[in-house]
């Protein structure tokens, strides 16, 4: 998918990723049909690949819409260039707010085999509706942060911040960053397994746990 797109087709394009996004948040990414999303989008089936390539591609960036308010927020720790290391908590805080309070569009995302061609993907929508994410990506460390090809990475320049500000060693970095992936992706997938009966409390525990668990993990690599 070209990123110069004329601002008729980004109108129309954007019903169609609207209405998917808006099925999968509420009704669940095993919901979404290229029927209902037509449906929803106010035109038929055909045409939607008029403006993407395939459905795969409209799931794909139905999907990034989903996660702008989360890279939003993350864009706005970062702009604020407060310390590193309170940088690498918050963001991964953020990142367990957004996913706890919905597991099954979270774990599509970021842990499905989908997963890789929807962060791939990432780029390039951000370059073709850059106002998704309200932010000026001439930031390096947004710029570097959001254009990341997949969560590992992305989290990895966090430790590498880190790690230039004298936080950790320069051979703890891939640790850290597998036991915070780890960390957030077994705390999800129980909350993912509980289903319909998750409530608020459950979620607010899981992100006590995840606070509470890389706390210490972070603060028992620290050599500063």
């Amino acid at each position: 998918m070209k990123t110069n797109i004329t601002l008729k087709k980004k109108r129309v394009m954007l019903y169609f990723i609207e209405s998917a996004a808006n099925i999968m948040a509420n009704e669940g990414v095993d919901q979404l049909t290229i029927r209902n999303v037509s449906e929803r989008a106010g035109y038929n089936s055909a045409t939607l690949y008029n403006y993407f390539d395939n459905f795969d591609e409209l799931k794909e960036w139905a999907s990034i819409y989903c996660i702008t308010d989360y890279l939003s927020e993350c864009c706005d720790i970062l702009a604020q260039r407060i310390d590193s290391l309170d940088n690498l908590m918050e963001i991964w805080l953020t990142y367990c707010r957004y996913a706890f309070q919905n597991p099954q569009l979270y774990s599509y995302i970021f842990f499905s085999s989908q997963s890789s061609n929807i962060q791939r993907n990432l780029k390039i929508v951000s370059e073709a509706f850059p106002d998704w994410l309200h932010r000026d990506l001439r930031n390096e460390r947004i710029e570097k942060f959001v254009n990341g090809p997949n969560t590992e990475v992305r989290s990895l320049y966090l430790v590498e911040l880190c790690i230039q500000d004298g936080y950790f060693k320069e051979e703890d970095k891939i640790d850290i960053n597998n036991i915070a992936g780890i960390l957030t992706a077994g705390l999800l997938q129980e909350l993912y397994a509980k289903g319909e009966l998750v409530n608020q409390e459950m979620i607010e525990a899981a992100l006590e746990k995840f606070k509470k668990y890389f706390g210490q993990y972070i603060a028992a690599k620290r050599i500063r």
